[in-house]
């Protein structure tokens, strides 16, 4: 099978359960405390995979998408770079809109968590999107917010070595 059939075919496999809304307009901010870290990470990887899945090989040569001129032959890759932006100012964002510390603290665990199931999906394309958001200068300057994610998870000092290179190939 191909490459792109196993991912297919590794995706319908991740348990994404539907979001039911009701006929009220939701806040977003509600919206986004009522759907699960990894229903959250799933809907972040299916996306991902459809901008991944018509990306050409001859996108990525000579770094097209680096030069002005020829930013135009490499349209998947900019929309792949555009989306890591997006997905890291609204991480930003979403923490920011919380004025309380607590409640900002909820959110940071919440982002945190659905790094850790990017990571467990195999989408490190999402996973650097929102470890870009959570290590920002504005969201990791909130040291009162960051003191009171509790638990096992990762602080933003580990981030760089979650996500590191070093004795990858082991």
């Amino acid at each position: 099978a191909s490459g792109s059939a196993k991912v297919a075919a590794r995706l319908s496999e991740v348990p994404v359960s539907p979001v039911i809304l009701t006929t009220e307009i939701l806040p977003i901010l509600e919206l986004f405390n009522r759907v699960s870290e990894s229903d959250l990470a799933g809907q972040l990887t299916l996306q991902d995979w459809e901008l991944f899945d018509d990306l050409h090989p001859m996108e990525l040569l000579n770094q097209h998408w680096n030069k002005k001129k020829t930013k135009h032959l490499s349209p998947k890759v900019t929309a792949i770079i555009s989306r890591v932006g997006s997905i890291s100012l609204w991480v930003a964002t979403t923490i920011l809109s919380h004025l309380v510390v607590a409640q900002r603290a909820k959110v940071v665990t919440k982002f945190i968590l659905i790094a850790e199931q990017l990571k467990k999906m195999n989408n490190f394309n999402g996973l650097m999107a929102v470890i870009s958001g959570l290590t920002l200068s504005p969201i990791s300057r909130l040291s009162h917010t960051f003191s009171l994610v509790k638990g096992p998870l990762l602080s933003v000092s580990t981030f760089p070595l979650f996500i590191s290179a070093f004795l990858s190939f082991f």
